[in-house]
């Protein structure tokens, strides 16, 4: 177990009592100290704290950039333009399902892979060896949160912001 990679957010889920387990050295909150059901019915109602600073995530560049992650991935990258999201499963080349995760584009030639499963760097870049494209292992450089629930907004207005931090200069993945 290494406990060096910590996300942003450690000292605050420390704070609220956090259960936490370590895996591939890195930190997967379970809940925040109270009843599930509790934090469930907070983001069904309100809004939640999700930190995906865990998630493995990938970088993959180039001119073939797409079609090596097609080959590995069930749903479609082609047509999606720059801001948009698609979730669908990851195979092996004999179609067995390795992982499911989301592959977002942000240029022609740049989308980022999150998955669950680590240490895939390999895995993909064999997949694209033959292709002019670049698969780089980020998930110690890219913190992730998501803000899930109905009042996201509400309490952005509360912080003095007419949209949640970070909308002014990243697109909203669709």
């Amino acid at each position: 177990m290494t406990e060096d990679k910590r996300s942003p957010l450690h000292a605050w889920h420390e704070a609220n009592g956090a259960e936490t387990i370590w895996e591939d050295g890195y930190p997967w909150t379970i809940h925040e100290g109270r009843d599930p059901l509790e934090e469930y019915e907070a983001v069904r109602t309100g809004t939640g704290i999700w930190d995906l600073f865990s998630t493995c995530k990938y970088e993959v560049t180039g001119p073939d950039a797409a079609l090596s992650i097609q080959r590995r991935f069930t749903n479609t990258v082609d047509g999606t333009q720059p801001g948009q999201v698609r979730y669908g499963a990851f195979v092996n080349a004999d179609g067995s399902m390795v992982d499911d995760g989301n592959v977002y584009r942000f240029a022609e030639d740049r989308f980022w892979v999150m998955i669950n499963t680590a240490a895939l760097q390999d895995w993909f870049g064999d997949t694209a060896s033959d292709l002019d494209a670049r698969v780089e292992h980020r998930t110690d450089d890219l913190a992730d949160d998501r803000r899930p629930g109905p009042h996201l907004a509400g309490h952005a207005a509360a912080a003095g912001r007419s949209r949640p931090r970070g909308a002014e200069v990243l697109p909203v993945l669709a």
